[in-house]
């Protein structure tokens, strides 16, 4: 997401006393976390519409493409995470190698998003959780 003047807007918050900023990074966590608490069973729900194959001693259900990743060892859910970067920066998203090629795809799979749609889905709300924060920020430091 693109946030025109945020270089300003950055500046300006972070001249707020640390009890107003606390607010708006809040805001930001409850909007990750919101993603979270939605991506998570999405993945671990497995679709079974797509491929049934034997890998070793395990039977794996693969998602048909364009939907959510299936469950397969856990390791993609366990590595979903969300965490505070900074003043203004919450970053959340799957910590593992492989994610990457789940989301986007590769020369030999289809694509089985998760994070964009997911914040796709959640953007409009959290744009709205964290302008509210920003506004009351603000308004109580008298900007």
């Amino acid at each position: 997401m693109t946030v025109l003047g945020a270089d300003k807007l950055i500046q300006t918050l972070g001249d707020l006393p640390k009890a107003l900023q606390r607010p708006i990074t809040a805001a930001l966590l409850q909007s990750a976390a919101e993603m979270q608490a939605y991506a998570v069973p999405k993945i671990q729900k497995n679709s079974g519409t797509g491929r049934t194959y034997k890998r070793g001693r395990r039977t794996h259900i693969a998602s048909s493409s364009g939907e959510f990743p299936n469950t397969d060892t856990g390791a993609l859910v366990a590595a979903m995470r969300f965490e505070e970067q900074g003043p203004f920066s919450v970053i959340w998203g799957a910590f593992i190698r492989y994610a990457k090629y789940l989301e986007f795809g590769t020369s030999r799979m289809a694509a089985r998003p998760f994070i964009r749609p997911t914040f796709k889905m959640f953007q409009a709300k959290a744009t709205k959780r964290v302008g509210d924060a920003v506004t009351a920020a603000l308004r109580s430091y008298g900007r």
